[in-house]
């Protein structure tokens, strides 16, 4: 089968889980004698490449727009993309849930070739993506709320228009023929939004084979290290885990915690840390490539990953 799997980004553009997940996807296929060709949109320029034996596209977003509103930047570009590719190609399957817009738009202009989309946020229903709206309720008053704590002018600027189209995107967004859903609960949470039970399929993440060594690979500088692997992000509750720790540490001075990763908490959490009196027992990596995150994990004594949304399912 010839299959085209549409993402935002694609290896070696590496935000998150999401990444690492379509790219052992893709791989996968592959290796199954399936042809596969990724359709991605993090690219400088239009670009062809074979990485470690996949055909992958790169189309270049245009800049200008707030990343909160990726669903509607990718909209045109994922459906005339889709529309050139349906010849070569037996099925679609989108994962990362900002281009399915695109896809539902694809289906509405007479696009004959079959969808299917992977579920690894609720970016279907919550243009933030966590799904945290108090009671489900994500209406227009709420949405606009929460688009306006975007951190840039523009991204402001663009909240209210954004909120008010943003209903038309998550009606595109059920027109797949075919969803997965990466857990019970997440299949649950998109049913109660609206979407057909009978679409939707669960399967849970797969991982990569790693084999460790019996020593950890990092010097241990401290007694017992506690570690978080992730986005720096308020629905990850990265501030509860830091508060925590500092409540503990008072009583245990050996305490090491470890925040492995970046995003739009990080100044936040820095600032928090020295509030707290926590500095000299805080280490901030930042972003590390992914084939080092293990030495991390050899080096810890406890993993702890504190979201305080419904993950679908944490590759971490």
């Amino acid at each position: 089968m010839k299959i085209a799997i549409v993402s935002p980004s694609y290896f070696p553009s590496e935000a998150g889980g999401a990444e690492v997940s379509v790219k052992l996807l893709a791989e996968g296929l592959q290796l199954k004698k399936h042809r596969v060709t990724v359709l991605a949109f993090d690219g400088d320029k239009h670009t062809e490449d074979i990485i470690e034996g996949v055909r992958v596209v790169r189309y270049r977003l245009i800049k200008g727009l707030t990343d909160r509103a990726q669903p509607l930047t990718l909209l045109p570009l994922v459906t005339r993309t889709m529309m050139h590719w349906q010849i070569e190609h037996d099925l679609f399957h989108i994962y990362n849930v900002f281009p399915l817009p695109g896809a539902g738009l694809y289906k509405l202009m007479g696009g004959k070739k079959p969808v299917i989309a992977t579920f690894n946020s609720y970016n279907g229903f919550c243009p933030l993506s966590h799904g945290m709206c108090p009671n489900n309720g994500c209406h227009f008053v709420q949405r606009t709320r929460c688009l306006l704590e975007a951190r840039g002018i523009s991204e402001k600027a663009l909240s209210i228009p954004y909120s008010a189209v943003y209903p038309l995107l998550t009606r595109l967004t059920k027109r797949a023929d075919r969803y997965i859903a990466l857990s019970k609960d997440s299949k649950r949470i998109y049913i109660e939004h609206g979407y057909d039970e009978s679409k939707i399929d669960v399967i849970p993440n797969f991982i990569e084979q790693y084999h460790f060594t019996d020593s950890p690979s990092l010097e241990k500088h401290h007694d017992f290290n506690i570690l978080y692997v992730g986005t720096l992000s308020e629905s990850k509750g990265v501030s509860i885990l830091l508060q925590a720790f500092s409540k503990v540490l008072k009583n245990h001075q050996n305490l090491h915690l470890t925040f492995v990763g970046d995003g739009p908490y990080k100044e936040q959490l820095r600032k928090l840390s020295s509030a707290l009196g926590t500095d000299k027992n805080v280490l901030f990596t930042g972003r590390i490539l992914h084939e080092d995150i293990w030495r991390y994990y050899q080096n810890a004594n406890v993993f702890v990953h504190p979201g305080i949304w419904a993950e679908p399912f944490g590759r971490t």
